[in-house]
């Protein structure tokens, strides 16, 4: 008895010495994913660069990281040389004296070095002369970028001036800041703001004297940042994750690899032919008078939106919804439909299931759709939402389009175009880039007078019947 006692005992000892070594080895490796990640060795050869260029690098980016950590201007690292290569594994020398800098120190020669930052405008706002006037004191040359900001006041105020990039120049090394500004209604995103040539070559002249003479790609290193403004969503991948490299105390994106196929297609574009956002106040006041109508796309607007990224799949706003953002920054008032399109290859059961999800019922059958069949959703109160389908062959973008009343075919043109973000009652949506060339294939140069007998099969300029 005593024996099978001992022996039950051994057995017990023996699964949970099995057990807790499983539960070790686990533990180690989750903590050896989470913290023992850094980054690869760079392809780049370090001799290339100066101990004394990696530790002026160094200490300037310590001494912004510090600074604006007193000012509260919180920073994340919003740099796509450096981020791809967060969170692999390390060689086995990295711990050689000759990689002092091995993580946010530039090695690149014939760019020289650059390294990016992001942070909030409305923070940075709060401390912007006291920050600025530190960086001054701490011996950069120091250049802000501000532009018009194409949010609406609410208060009926005039538009104001809003930071766009803060660049700073010490001893032959660059640091660049670019401003995130909140914007949306419904849905809220972040926005970046453009830099004209006009004010990068200013950047320039300013940044000249801290700068040695090799600094003559300065041109090209501003030519591959991409000076156009962007959008992002607002969601947990802009959340600082906290992380130590060479030292440093530095946030980054919670998310990388999401955040880095975001920025790849983040090119965002304002409203309207030129002048239209100035005359936006005033369309604002005429969508009150319809307030109803309005609120009813937002709603409409925010239920594809949500849908179509459910089944992550793009989808842009045309026909007479993309008239109306182009002309005057807002839906067109006696359009009582939405027009929304999306490629051929991406409507699939997934789509439709997500759009009856947010209560939206597909009056179409989807091969038929392919076709080129009429198709469209209703939501519950029985408003319209037209889908059109399209298809790129070569330099040429088709839709194919059929008339209700007899069943005939038309095939309607476009030049090849890539899809940029934009902003439509107070919602970020995808618009075609070359958005007057689109609408010019379709509505013909009339487009600027409103036309409330519109048929699309009679008026469209880029309709033709399929024999």
């Amino acid at each position: 008895m005593m024996d099978r006692s001992m022996q039950n005992l051994r057995k017990r000892l023996q699964s949970i010495k099995v057990r807790d070594a499983v539960l070790c080895l686990g533990l180690l490796w989750l903590l050896r994913t989470i913290y023992g990640r850094t980054y690869t060795e760079k392809k780049h050869k370090f001799e290339e660069l100066g101990e004394d260029n990696v530790e002026n690098q160094w200490d300037n980016i310590e001494t912004v990281l510090v600074a604006s950590r007193h000012h509260r201007v919180p920073l994340l690292l919003f740099d796509i040389d450096i981020l791809p290569e967060i969170f692999v594994e390390r060689e086995s020398s990295w711990n050689d004296k000759l990689h002092r800098c091995k993580v946010v120190c530039k090695h690149h020669p014939e760019e020289k070095n650059v390294i990016t930052f992001a942070a909030l405008a409305w923070k940075f706002q709060k401390s912007k002369d006291e920050f600025m006037d530190a960086l001054t004191d701490l011996g950069f040359v120091v250049s802000l970028s501000e532009v018009v900001d194409p949010r609406i006041p609410k208060d009926g105020s005039e538009l104001a001036m809003t930071p766009s990039y803060l660049w700073m120049a010490r001893n032959d090394h660059i640091i660049h800041i670019t401003f995130l500004h909140e914007r949306g209604e419904e849905i809220k995103y972040l926005w970046v703001a453009p830099v004209s040539d006009r004010e990068w070559k200013r950047t320039v002249r300013t940044l000249a004297p801290m700068l040695s003479d090799g600094w003559h790609s300065l041109d090209a290193v501003g030519a591959k940042f991409p000076r156009y403004a962007q959008a992002y969503d607002l969601s947990h991948r802009f959340t600082g994750l906290p992380v130590h490299l060479d030292g440093h105390r530095i946030s980054v994106p919670y998310h990388i690899k999401s955040f880095l196929n975001e920025y790849r297609h983040s090119r965002f574009i304002e409203c309207g032919r030129p002048g239209a956002l100035e005359r936006r106040s005033d369309t604002i006041v005429q969508q009150k008078s319809d307030l109803h109508r309005s609120r009813l796309a937002i709603t409409m607007l925010t239920g594809i939106k949500k849908a179509f990224e459910m089944a992550r799949k793009p989808f842009w706003i045309t026909g007479g919804t993309l008239l109306g953002w182009y002309r005057q920054c807002a839906l067109i008032s006696h359009d009582s439909e939405l027009d929304i399109a999306m490629w051929t290859r991406d409507l699939d059961e997934k789509v439709i299931s997500d759009m009856e999800y947010r209560n939206f019922t597909a009056k179409f059958d989807m091969n038929a759709a392919r076709a080129g069949g009429d198709a469209y959703f209703l939501n519950k109160k029985g408003n319209r939402v037209n889908l059109l389908l399209f298809d790129q062959e070569g330099d040429i973008t088709r839709n194919i389009r059929t008339r209700t009343e007899d069943g005939q075919k038309f095939l309607l043109t476009y030049p090849t175009f890539q899809l940029c973000w934009s902003e439509l009652v107070g919602m970020k949506l995808r618009v075609p880039c070359d958005s007057l060339e689109y609408l010019e294939s379709y509505f013909g140069d009339g487009w600027r007078t409103p036309n409330l007998e519109w048929v699309w099969h009679i008026n469209a300029a880029n309709a033709a019947e399929i024999r």
